[in-house]
């Protein structure tokens, strides 16, 4: 379930969803140009059962405190000052960092300067990715990997994002087929391809994960629906 807090850093009130239990990997979530983390309504509650969310309004953005522009330097330097004060205000340590188009200048910025705690990875996709898609298959394979198939409310487009001990993975422009009534997504990364099966034909829970390089097979993968 997502809960709805705020927490005041130097004199503004910063609104934040947060959901999943702390005792989870954390993922801090910082919204794009021009929304807030209302765009991660979807995403949340979608990993909220593998990770510990938090998603932060901006000042000015959302439900947070929006001063004047004689009261406040909008300045990817300021922001970034605010997003330290708050992860220190609600005690985050360790977190990966998702970040959108407009969080990329903070993070260069000065994000990563500003931020006095250990970043575990940096999930940067894009805002099409999760926020404007629909989730359409959660499977989790042997060897740890974890893929998502999402649709795009808009255009269709099918994304593949997958998560493993060798890292992190995203792609668009997929495909979709069915062989004997079992649906499969293909999605092609230069001379590689990715291969994931929606079940098998004895069992439509189950499925695969086939990698392919050059059009030959590399890694054969059981999958279990999650």
């Amino acid at each position: 379930m997502t809960t709805y807090r705020t927490v005041s850093i130097d004199g503004l009130d910063i609104f934040y969803r947060e959901a999943g239990s702390r005792d989870r990997p954390t993922i801090l979530l910082l919204h794009g140009f021009p929304t807030s983390s209302h765009m991660f309504r979807n995403l949340i509650p979608a990993l909220a059962d593998q990770f510990h969310l938090i998603a932060p309004d901006y000042p000015g953005f959302g439900h947070s405190s929006m001063p004047m522009v004689d009261e406040f330097d909008y300045t990817f330097d300021r922001l970034a000052e605010v997003m330290a004060g708050f992860v220190d205000a609600i005690g985050l340590k360790h977190y990966s960092l998702y970040l959108m188009d407009f969080t990329k200048l903070m993070k260069i910025s000065a994000l990563l300067l500003a931020l006095p705690i250990s970043i575990l990875a940096n999930f940067s996709l894009r805002a099409s990715a999760d926020s404007t898609a629909g989730l359409i298959l959660s499977t989790k394979c042997q060897g740890r990997y974890n893929i998502n198939i999402w649709q795009n409310y808009t255009n269709g487009e099918l994304l593949y994002r997958a998560t493993s001990p060798n890292g992190n993975l995203s792609l668009g422009k997929g495909t979709k087929q069915a062989t004997e009534g079992v649906r499969m997504y293909k999605f092609r990364s230069g001379i590689y391809e990715y291969w994931v099966w929606d079940g098998t034909l004895d069992n439509p829970q189950s499925g695969t994960l086939e990698v392919y390089k050059n059009n030959r097979i590399l890694m054969k993968q059981a999958c279990r629906k999650s």
